[in-house]
């Protein structure tokens, strides 16, 4: 336990001097790091300075020295990844105009960041240097309660057996720790609202990161190769940058390359911290994401209190897109990121003015240069909120103090940036919203028909499906909405709620509504860009509304209920979008935890399916055209991706989903077919269309067997083949 005389808070103030000698130190000890390619010490220290010190430092410079630890923690970290983009950036642009062509590798960067620093290092002490600073160490004790220490330690346990778990899964198929893992984590919740008096308030922050840190590596971890969805395209951008040490956008326009998030980040940090590249993707970028959740608890924190804003924040840990989904799209997730540091200051009115609109424009610069769509929902959010906040105070006189008003400026400064970035630079991402809307507006009158809705939305409150597990998550799914929605409701409609709640957080939780409304109600919006991606960034904006409903259910029963009621949605809902629900109904559905789940079987890369891509492309001289027997990933953009991890050829690929190409074309002998571990193992195919299976199922291999059985088997390792 811990008391008032065992801990006093910590050091709290140190003069300007010793602070900014303790930090020139780190960066110093880094660059040695970094130089002398130290083990360890570089990662380590590489990837702590780079992260967070450049950040601190222009926090120093506008003087926000007294901001609160957390806040100046994330912040910090959101200000250097800002730092490390544009500074990359501008090197990018002008060292090639001296004759350098390698401008991101280690040498010109570890330069120009030291000598951007040294100048950040300038001006911080200098508008510093009378002052003793607050370095916001937080105090682990309130008043002179006894607390406990263990809820504050134990959490640390979680990612270590992630790492433990995934190990023992990819190498033996044993889920047992990863099981473990994943009923501990709501039983350790459960624990922090029964004893929430007793618990430290630093337990808060730390719990979220390591749960946000478990919970993205055990499926960032599964498999030694990267697993799922668009990640494969982004890598394979990334490759592209790290192995030319150069960004060029007019070599590739296409929308994936313009991310800065997943081409020039991860080759910074790649130059900077030197691992395996693929474990940039599957380590670092994560670590980086699961900040996410404290950004968030920092904005929640201030308008619910740390138990509540904690709660709010795993409710957002909670939802099916953050545990499967920012592990398969780094750009989602780094977006995510800029995004809730643009909403921080954005609703921070204890921020001077000038100071926050400068820290809004960095981080509105970043996330639209680090994805295309999720500027859009925040130009959207903020187009609402502007009008929603006119319409109050046209017609009800609703009151709106100035520093919480949302100006025109701001929406269009915002938009400006889309259109810069989208539309002159890269043309092919105006081209997708050109196309977005187009298909949008011509689908109107299919507003109630369920194909014109994308499956990842509907499965998340349609109970109509046919497995139990499905209809028991779309039941706790529908239930947290209806919370959500009486609770932004009845923000505006109760006098006390609109005493305790900020109008700049109503009005931007009433927004965010209307574009989940949307997302759930409105043909294509789902299905065009994909509805995951939409409602993991909407729900961090709309979560707070479940503490409020709850609160506001409480009243009605008069009991003081509301933490029983979030307790009894939040750690179903766990449950449910962990899979868990899946797994205890005899349905296995995790790629994670389930060896013999359809997404398993379909996206897990084997060692045995990368060595035979790396005979294929040493033997397959002629470039010949690639049948591969599966539509799951690893297959993006024609290229055969697996040889992304190692071989350094590509060479077109078709799937069998192209039947009628291949039988209008013909089946060339000249080509080759290439089954993976799901097709000679498990005798199956996935992602094709069949009149004889539900959508979703695999067919069985005997149906295409007509396209391989007549060729000669060239290559076998037992459980994958090529047939030439």
């Amino acid at each position: 336990m811990l008391d008032e005389s065992s801990v006093a808070g910590g050091l709290k103030r140190l003069k300007a001097k010793h602070w900014f000698l303790a930090l020139a130190v780190i960066v110093l000890a880094a660059d040695i790091s970094i130089l002398i390619d130290l083990p360890f010490f570089r990662q380590v220290l590489g990837f702590l300075c780079f992260t967070i010190i450049p950040g601190l430092l222009v926090l120093y410079v506008l003087k926000l020295r007294e901001m609160g630890f957390l806040k100046k923690l994330v912040l910090s970290i959101g200000l250097s990844l800002v730092f490390l983009i544009f500074s990359a950036l501008l090197i990018n642009t002008l060292l090639p105009l001296i004759g350098y062509t390698k401008p991101l590798s280690t040498a010109p960067l570890l330069v120009t960041f030291n000598i951007l620093i040294a100048i950040l290092f300038f001006f911080a002490y200098r508008r510093n240097r009378n002052d003793s600073l607050n370095i916001g160490i937080p105090r682990l004790i309130i008043g002179g309660r006894k607390l406990l220490l263990s809820p504050l330690l134990f959490p640390i346990l979680f990612p270590l057996l992630t790492v433990i778990g995934t190990h023992l899964m990819n190498l033996y198929g044993n889920n047992t720790i990863l099981l473990i893992n994943l009923y501990l984590i709501p039983i350790y919740v459960i624990l922090l609202i029964f004893f929430n008096k007793r618990v430290p308030r630093a337990t808060y922050p730390v719990a979220l990161v390591m749960i946000g840190i478990a919970l993205l590596l055990q499926r960032g971890l599964t498999s030694n190769y990267l697993i799922g969805g668009d990640i494969y395209a982004e890598y394979a951008v990334f490759q592209s940058v790290s192995t030319n040490m150069y960004w060029d956008i007019s070599a590739n326009p296409e929308m994936c390359y313009a991310s800065l998030g997943i081409t020039i980040l991860p080759t910074v940090l790649n130059s900077l911290i030197n691992i395996n590249p693929l474990y940039i993707y599957k380590v670092v970028s994560l670590v980086l994401i699961s900040i996410s959740p404290l950004i968030a608890y920092c904005i929640y924190e201030r308008h619910l209190g740390a138990f509540y804003a904690f709660l709010t924040s795993f409710f957002l840990m909670a939802q099916l897109p953050f545990m499967y989904l920012l592990t398969g799209q780094i750009r989602v997730g780094i977006a995510l990121v800029f995004l809730l540091c643009a909403m921080l200051v954005l609703l921070d009115d204890n921020l001077p003015g000038l100071k926050r609109n400068v820290l809004f424009l960095a981080f509105a610069v970043s996330l639209v240069c680090s994805y295309y769509i999720t500027p859009v929902i925040l130009f959207a959010l903020l187009a609402i909120a502007w009008l929603l906040q006119r319409i109050l105070k046209a017609l009800f006189q609703y009151p709106v103090q100035a520093s919480q008003s949302l100006r025109l400026p701001t929406v269009v400064l915002l938009g400006t940036l889309i259109f810069l970035w989208w539309a002159q630079i890269t043309p092919a991402g105006f081209e997708g919203y050109v196309d977005f809307m187009a298909k949008t507006a011509s689908n109107l009158g299919n507003l109630f028909a369920e194909g014109f809705r994308g499956t990842g939305v509907t499965r998340m409150y349609d109970f109509s499906g046919t497995l139990l597990p499905s209809k028991i998550t779309a039941i706790f799914n529908d239930i947290s909405f209806v919370l959500i929605g009486i609770g932004i409701l009845s923000s505006f409609l109760i006098k006390t709620l609109r005493q305790k709640y900020s109008s700049i957080l109503r009005i931007t939780m009433f927004s965010a509504l209307v574009l989940l409304a949307a997302i759930i109600i409105l043909p294509f919006v789902s299905v065009g860009y994909g509805p995951d991606r939409f409602y993991l960034q909407v729900m961090a904006l709309v979560a707070p509304g479940l503490i409020i409903g709850c609160e506001i259910f409480s009243r009605i029963t008069r009991k003081r209920l509301s933490l029983v009621i979030i307790g009894l949605v939040l750690i179903p809902l766990f449950f449910c979008n962990s899979r868990l629900v899946y797994d205890v109904s005899g349905y296995p559905s995790s790629e994670v935890y389930n060896t013999g789940s359809h997404a398993r079987i379909e996206s897990y890369v084997y060692e045995s399916e990368v060595t035979a891509a790396s005979w294929l492309a040493r033997y397959n001289i002629e470039n010949l055209p690639v049948y591969i027997g599966n539509q799951a990933q690893p297959l993006s953009g024609d290229v055969f991706e697996l040889t992304s991890h190692g071989v350094t050829r590509q060479f077109p690929v078709l799937s069998f989903e192209r039947l009628k190409f291949i039988e209008e074309r013909g089946f060339s002998e000249q080509n080759f077919v290439f089954l993976k571990h799901a097709n000679v193992v498990d005798k199956q195919v996935f992602g094709l269309e069949d009149p004889d299976i539900p959508p979703g199922e695999p067919i069985p291999i005997e149906k295409y067997s007509y396209l391989y059985s007549s060729r000669d088997r060239i290559y076998t390792t037992g459980d994958t083949e090529i047939y030439k």
